[in-house]
């Protein structure tokens, strides 16, 4: 683990990471975001939602773990844990510090 001397470069470091390997758009290199749906943003307030909900895309579960791990091994951050994403049509994945995996997903 790195010593960092504040929380700006343990943010940065986990930044990288997280870029490193999630699934990015092809031209750009930025990284795809799950977004709810329309429908989904009508149900609830959509602002707030549309805040929380914006999460990062692994392609497989090994790649969400490798990220963690590789976060948790270099900047300290608590293990995060990888699910299934409930509006995947394709199968992929997202990170959660909870302990247990939210009951809304899918097994």
């Amino acid at each position: 683990m790195i010593n960092f001397a504040d929380k700006q470069e343990v943010a940065k470091a986990a930044a990288s990471i997280y870029h490193k390997h999630c699934r990015k758009y092809p031209k750009s290199q930025r990284p795809i975001h799950c977004v709810p749906s329309f429908e989904e943003t009508i149900v609830r307030d959509s602002q707030r939602l549309k805040k929380k909900q914006k999460k990062l895309i692994y392609d497989s579960k090994e790649i969400a773990e490798q990220c963690a791990l590789e976060i948790t091994q270099t900047c300290g951050l608590p293990i995060q844990r990888a699910y299934p994403c409930p509006r995947s049509h394709h199968g992929h994945y997202h990170l959660t510090n909870q302990k247990d995996i939210p009951t809304w997903v899918k097994k």
